[in-house]
């Protein structure tokens, strides 16, 4: 019996290959559509997020969070700003353009659940348990 992290490992690894040419398409990587998904599900909790939320969000260590932040923000897929009361925070959120991006970019990533993950119930319960299990770490 393999461990559950490893069978999820294994899974990412055949979702990532379906997924590829879409990011291709787009020019942009995973991980820049993870910081984008984190900073709109972020901002529509509340306002917008410092970089350090959206790395607890995503599990991204701060540099590497840091590095793409600034490729985004080259982009203009997000935007970043301090707050005058606080200015050694930088809060980010997503441009229309991001935004724009992020809707497109979705639309190929579900496509890629529904080869990766056929069974419409099990692919429910699977984004049900991870959601769960991300929630649970970003408290």
């Amino acid at each position: 019996m393999e461990p559950t992290g490893l069978l999820l490992a294994m899974t990412a690894s055949r979702w990532h290959r379906a997924v590829e040419p879409v990011l291709q398409e787009h020019g942009v990587s995973l991980l820049h559509v993870q910081l984008l998904e984190a900073i709109d599900t972020l901002c529509k909790r509340g306002t917008a997020p410092h970089q350090a939320d959206v790395s607890r969000y995503t599990g991204i260590d701060v540099m590497t969070l840091s590095i793409n932040v600034r490729a985004l923000t080259e982009r203009e897929l997000i935007a970043r700003h301090t707050r005058p009361h606080d200015a050694r925070r930088v809060f980010v959120e997503l441009t229309e353009q991001g935004s724009q991006l992020l809707a497109t970019v979705r639309e190929g990533l579900f496509k890629a659940d529904a080869v990766v993950f056929p069974n419409d119930d099990r692919r429910t319960a699977l984004r049900h348990i991870l959601t769960t299990c991300v929630e649970d770490t970003t408290a």
